[in-house]
This record gives structure tokens, C-alpha cells and sequence, in this order.
């Protein structure tokens, strides 16, 4: 996790209980203050623009907050650059594609188009008239008012009851930062902004839990799937499996496992098919013995039949055969799919490789790779893929979002088919767990951290977070499911969520159009009464049209004749005006190619200096960047607790930042990195040296012998005492 969700999850310690015994309003609330980027600790007035951005007006300068990271403007000493007027900015309004804000000094102009400050004065631009907002009040989605006071915290009035909830910073379950609080907002998605004197800005996310059901609290859920007959197979990390009818109120049936169960399926002969991580293959209850492949993420079934297993190491595996064993990452299979013509989709830790079940077992190499490297994926670890009811394939990108592409792809190559979509978009976050399908066609996509739902014909985002617990709104991978009910099932890390579209689809509709959407002149039409005659040509409104077109036909023949003769002396004129135009065109055409000319000899030379510029910096920061991760690996070599989050926070950065960073600039993940640092210093020792082979393991953080014979055979292709046989020999 990133250093972000893990300062919520500090902040949310205290809210693990109701807010108070009668109150109704639950949320979760974010303080984010100038540790966190921000200009300056006391907020005046806060506002999102309509790219969704979030300004902030502070007493020392002016934030701009983009869900991730803050950017602050100030006061320019350059006085021939066009700046922030005053630092003492009071409030921002948008209008025309311009952002205005009042300052103690007088207004300054920012173009959200251009992304910079603008003389709004020489440009003869008038400052619009500001709306006069209650920057101490709003009303939530819910219908809740919320009133922030100077110095006596905050107040929920419930419309509907009458009852009213007072916090503050004594609040026994839910106390705020401070009690003196200067404005509040509510931005498009429902978070409600509450600007403090001196202690930042509050972020709350109010919790929505109608229409959701909760299920075995305390249990980390990895397996979640349909087997059939209305039966929902449900498996936790302590290995334990047990079958449910679908509305899960009669257990049929429970199994404990050594290992954990990764997924299940019902072949069409009835056989129920279940995989391990580390404990093979299981059917009908029984270990198959025969299993030569032992972490089992994913199977199918394709339409001929044919069993196909996907395994986290060994490759894809139909028949006794393994597929795309030509390297590491492509041997790690999380999800396979298949899509309307019987076509196959594997989601690997390098990317996603498409293909017909029949023309692969003739021809291992005959498929579709989608990967970063031919351009069409944003990240090759992809977590999960699915397939919705129109055959459009969802790609969950780790760290990126996801891509969203018809399967028909496969058949024309068209990269313009592909979208992707990253919290830019409004996605709730980049790491994308798993997707389900509602009856309405929206799809519900678990990540990290929150739902979103998708509505695949608008493109938009609604978002979600059900829970004051924050392991409840922390989804597992490839663990969600559609009911045959309608409801959606999700796996988190303490326990199921049942969701139920309905409740939250209200008033939604997964279409681009509709006979209310219709707009003439971007007004409504109005609905009226529609006549269907079978003769409509006898119909006395038909006969008023021919009288209509007859006597318009009589004066447009009569004003023809009458302006002949004008007409043909015009059409002479504006000939010779053609022929003088024609003329002029061709030397503004001459001039102009010679201005492209000399600007792109300009542009070519100025690209050339920033290339040469940018490509020092990069390999300087690249250097410095893989200097400080070989010390921390380094250092922290023998600390087997040494995890990837820790590594992220010794490098000072947030856990998807650092994961992108390092997979950019050495080709692995944090954690493989990690891993193979310690390998071959393992591989330095055990040929330096007499030192055992468990102590070696240990020197290099590893505490699990076997662990650490199978992941050193992975990369030297030997055993530890095989290498040092080798070495000595050599």
C-alpha cells in the first residue's frame, strides 16, 4: 500500500465504531495539510473545476490538488512573467474556461485551457461577476445539511428525522483536527471538502452502505466463484472451503485445505474442478495425483471441451502440455477467459496473450501478444481480465487502471479501438482487482482501495466506498463474481460484500441516448401527441402543404425572372473578384510555407537542445535512483520481514510511484528486484565461501530453506549445492 492509504489508515484507527449511539452519518475522513503538499494550512475556499480538479484558495498562495498530488502557485518576482497577483488568495470562480481569483490585492486570471496565468487586463477581458456562495454550508447526497462553525467543529442536520450530530475534537469516536473550520464543499462525486484555520484541509468520504450485506467478518476471502446449479464456492486464506446455495443462507457443504484454494470450476459433465497455491490440482474433492503443476490461479473450460489450467510459475497448461514458457513473467498466469467466438485470453506478469484453442495446439506460437512493448498495454502485470455481455474485454493493468477493447481486435489489429482509463478518468484507484457485471450492464470493478462502477456506454465513474472498516473496502484479486440473483459478491480481507445494484442504479440508465435525452437547439423536446393516418396524402394537413408548396413555387418563379439579369451581372462580378482572391492566396501560400519553413528549422533545433537536456537529466536521476535502491537492498539484505512497502518508504516514496519507478528503470518489480539481489549474493556466498547452505538463506533474509533452493533453481538453473559443486569444479 501507499504511504497515502496508509496515512488514512492511521487516520481511520478511530473509526472502527458508529459515530455515536443515535448518529446516522458515517464517513471517512483524510486530513491532508502542507506535509502533504499543500500552500499553506489555512483554507479559505475550496472549488472543483470542470476537469474535476480541486483548487484550494490559502493565506499563502493557491494549491491545485488532482487526487494525487498537490501543485501551488505564488507570487512570481519576475515581473515580466504573468503570476499569481497576491499570495492571500479568498476565493476562485470558473467562467468561459477561465479561473478566477480574488486575492487581498485585486484578481488574477488563469486559462484552465493553456494550464498558465493571462494578462487579463491588456487582453481587455472583464471580470465576471462572483457568485455569492454559502462557503459554510451544503447539502449532501443523502440530503444531509452540513454547517462548519469558526470555533465549534461541525454539524450534521438530517432533513428527514430532525436529528441533529454535532463533531469536534473531543468527539469520543470521531474527533476532528480542529474545531475552527472556515469553509466546506461538496465536489462531483460527492466528497465533501472542509477547509480549516491552520490545520489543512478534511477529506470526507461519506459512506454509502444501502443495498450492501457483509459476510464472514474476519476472514481473508480468496476464492469466489459460481460452480454451477445456483452453488457459490468460497475459500479463505486458513484454507478453508465451503459451498453455499446462492443466496448463501444454507451451507451444503466444507473442506479444509493445507493449501489455499485459488479458484474452482464445474466442467460440463458435472466435475467439480478446483486449483491450490502449492497443493495442485483437486477433482471432485480428490487430489489428482497425477498434477505435475502445484500454484493453480485460473481454469476453463473452452466450448470443444477442452480443460485448460492456469498456473503462477509453470505456464498455461492443456493436455500435460505447457504453453509460453519462453520466460518468467509470461509463465505467471492470474486469469484466462473466453470470449464469444471461443477465443481464448490469458492474463500473465507479461501482459496478455490471445489465441484460438485449436490453432495454438497446432502451432504454440500462434497468438495475439498484447503487452507495453508493442505499445498497446500500459502495464505488463495485469492482475485480472474479464468479458462483458456486448464481448468487450476488460485488461486490469497493475498500477495503471485498466484497458477496455472489443474482442474483435483480434480480427483488425485497430489500436483505436483500445482506451485505457487511470484515476484521471475518476477511477476510485489504479489498482484494479476484479470486474462483475450488473443486469443494467454496468460493470463494478474492485481495486485497492474502493468500487467503482462503470457505465461502459457514457464513460463514466461512480465511486464507492461501503465501509468505515478499512479492511472492508481493501478487494482481493480475481475474487468477484455476478449472483444468479443480480447481486454483486466481492472478496475482501475481512470478509464478503454482497452489493445490490438496484439500490445504487436508481435513476441510471447504461445508454447514450433516450426519448428524454432528446434536445433540439440543446433544449428538451416536449412530449406530445403523435396522429397516424393510413392515407396520410388525403389528410387536410397534407392538402395544406401542397397549397403551401404551390403558391411558395408560383413567387419563387416570379422573383427568379425579375432578378435574372441582376443575377448574371453579380455572378460576373464576384468572378473577377474570384480571379483577384486567387491571386492573393497563392502569395500568402508562398509566404506561409516559408514561415513553416524556418519554423520547423527552429523547432527541429530547439528539439534537438531539449532532448539532449532531458536525456542527461533522466540518466542522472536513473543513476541516483539505482545507487539509493542497491544501498537499501543492501543494507536491508538479511531482514527477512523487509517487504516492498518498507522498501517504498525508505526510498520516500508512495508504494505504486516506487513499484513504476523501479519497473521502468530495471525491468522488475520492487520485489523482484528484492529477490534477486539476494539470490546472487546467496550465489557470491556459497561460491566465497564454506558457510551451509540454511546459513547463506538466512544472511540473505530468506528463512525458508525450501523457499530458498526453488527460487535460487528459478534463476541459476541449479540447486545451492549444485552451484557449489560447479564452482568449485570451475
Amino acid at each position: 500500500m501507499s504511504n497515502r492509504i496508509i496515512h488514512i489508515i492511521t487516520l481511520l484507527a478511530s473509526l472502527a465504531f458508529p459515530l455515536s449511539a443515535n448518529a446516522d452519518t458515517e464517513f471517512q475522513l483524510m486530513q491532508l495539510t502542507t506535509a502533504d503538499g499543500l500552500a499553506n494550512n489555512t483554507v479559505r475556499h475550496i472549488m472543483q473545476d470542470t476537469n474535476g480538479r480541486i483548487w484550494i484558495c490559502t493565506s499563502n498562495g493557491l494549491s491545485l490538488y488532482d487526487g494525487t498530488e498537490f501543485k501551488n502557485f505564488h507570487p512570481l518576482r519576475d515581473k515580466n512573467t504573468i503570476s499569481l497577483n497576491d499570495q492571500r488568495t479568498k476565493q476562485a470562480h470558473e467562467s468561459d474556461g477561465m479561473l478566477w481569483i480574488q486575492t487581498a490585492r485585486n484578481y488574477s486570471c488563469y486559462d484552465l485551457k493553456k494550464d498558465c496565468f493571462i494578462d487579463f487586463e491588456n487582453k481587455k477581458i472583464k471580470i465576471p461577476t462572483f457568485p455569492k456562495l454559502n462557503t459554510q454550508e451544503i447539502k449532501d447526497r443523502q440530503g444531509r445539511t452540513w454547517k462548519v462553525t469558526e470555533n465549534d467543529g461541525l454539524y450534521i442536520f438530517n432533513n428527514h428525522t430532525g436529528e441533529t450530530e454535532h463533531f469536534t475534537t473531543t468527539s469520543k469516536n470521531n474527533p476532528l483536527p480542529t474545531n475552527a473550520l472556515k469553509c466546506i464543499y461538496q465536489d462531483n462525486e460527492g466528497t465533501i471538502w472542509i477547509g480549516t484555520d491552520n490545520l489543512g484541509i478534511s477529506q470526507i468520504k461519506v459512506v454509502q452502505n444501502d443495498g450492501v450485506k457483509y459476510m464472514f467478518e474476519g476472514e481473508n476471502i480468496r476464492l469466489l466463484a459460481n460452480i454451477g446449479n445456483d452453488k457459490i464456492s468460497v475459500g479463505n486464506r486458513n484454507g478453508e472451503v465451503r459451498i453455499y446455495d446462492h443466496s448463501f443462507t444454507t451451507l451444503l457443504s466444507s473442506v479444509q485445505r493445507v493449501k489455499n484454494t485459488y479458484c474452482a470450476m464445474l466442467d460440463k459433465d458435472g466435475n467439480l474442478w478446483e486449483g491450490t497455491k502449492g497443493d495442485g490440482l483437486y477433482i471432485n474433492g480428490a487430489q489428482a495425483q497425477d498434477s505435475l503443476f502445484r500454484e493453480i490461479y485460473t481454469m476453463l473450460q473452452d466450448k470443444n471441451g477442452r480443460i485448460w489450467i492456469g498456473t503462477f510459475g509453470e505456464g498455461l497448461v492443456h493436455n500435460g502440455k505447457a504453453y509460453f514458457t519462453e520466460d518468467y513473467s509470461s509463465k505467471r498466469i492470474r486469469k484466462i477467459i473466453s470470449d464469444r467466438t471461443g477465443n481464448l485470453w490469458v492474463a500473465t506478469s507479461n501482459g496478455v496473450y490471445a489465441f484460438s484453442p485449436s490453432r495454438i495446439i497446432a502451432n504454440h506460437k500462434d497468438y495475439t501478444h498484447l503487452c507495453t512493448e508493442n505499445d498497446i498495454l500500459y502495464s505488463n502485470e495485469i492482475r485480472t481480465i474479464f468479458r462483458d455481455s456486448n464481448d468487450n474485454i476488460y485488461i486490469a493493468e497493475t498500477g495503471e487502471g485498466f484497458a477496455m477493447l472489443p474482442s474483435s481486435y483480434l480480427n483488425t489489429k485497430d489500436s483505436k479501438t483500445i482506451t485505457h482509463y487511470t484515476t484521471s478518468d475518476s477511477l476510485i484507484n489504479n489498482m484494479v482487482q476484479s470486474f462483475a457485471e450488473d443486469k443494467d450492464g454496468f460493470i463494478w470493478i474492485s481495486t485497492e482501495f474502493g468500487i467503482s462502477k462503470f457505465s461502459p456506454s457514457k464513460k463514466t465513474f461512480t465511486n464507492y466506498f461501503f465501509s468505515k472498516n478499512m479492511l472492508n473496502n481493501v478487494y482481493n484479486e480475481n475474487c468477484g463474481i455476478s449472483l444468479p440473483d443480480g447481486r454483486i459478491a466481492f472478496g475482501t480481507n475481512n470478509g464478503l460484500i454482497i452489493i445490490t445494484p438496484s439500490v445504487y442504479n436508481q435513476g441510471e440508465k447504461n445508454t447514450q441516448i433516450s426519448a428524454d435525452d432528446i434536445t433540439v437547439n440543446g433544449q428538451p423536446v416536449k412530449r406530445g401527441i403523435i396522429y397516424v393516418v393510413s392515407k396520410w396524402w388525403k389528410s387536410p394537413w397534407a392538402i395544406i402543404i401542397y397549397i403551401a408548396i404551390i403558391i411558395a413555387a408560383v413567387l419563387i418563379w416570379r422573383r427568379i425572372r425579375r432578378n435574372n439579369n441582376r443575377f448574371h451581372k453579380t455572378i460576373k462580378e464576384l468572378n473577377i473578384k474570384k480571379d483577384k482572391l486567387i491571386a492573393e492566396k497563392e502569395v500568402i501560400i508562398a509566404e506561409k510555407e516559408e514561415i513553416i519553413a524556418e519554423k520547423e528549422e527552429i523547432k527541429e533545433h530547439y528539439s534537438t537542445e531539449v532532448k539532449i537536456r532531458r536525456d542527461a537529466e533522466n540518466n542522472a536521476f536513473k543513476e541516483e535512483f539505482i545507487n539509493k535502491l542497491e544501498t537499501i537492498a543492501n543494507r536491508e539484505m538479511s531482514n527477512s520481514e523487509f517487504s516492498a512497502d518498507d522498501f517504498a518508504e525508505q526510498m520516500g516514496m508512495g508504494r505504486t510511484v516506487f513499484f513504476n519507478k523501479t519497473k521502468s528503470i530495471t525491468g522488475y518489480s520492487p520485489k523482484e528486484y528484492l529477490k534477486l539481489k539476494r539470490i546472487k549474493k546467496a550465489a557470491e556466498l556459497i561460491s566465497t565461501t564454506t558457510m551451509s547452505i540454511g546459513e547463506i538463506a538466512i544472511i540473505v533474509g530468506i528463512d525458508d530453506p525450501l523457499y530458498f533452493s526453488r527460487v535460487f533453481k528459478q534463476e541459476y538453473g541449479m540447486s545451492p549445492t549444485e552451484w557449489r559443486t560447479h564452482s568449485t569444479t570451475a
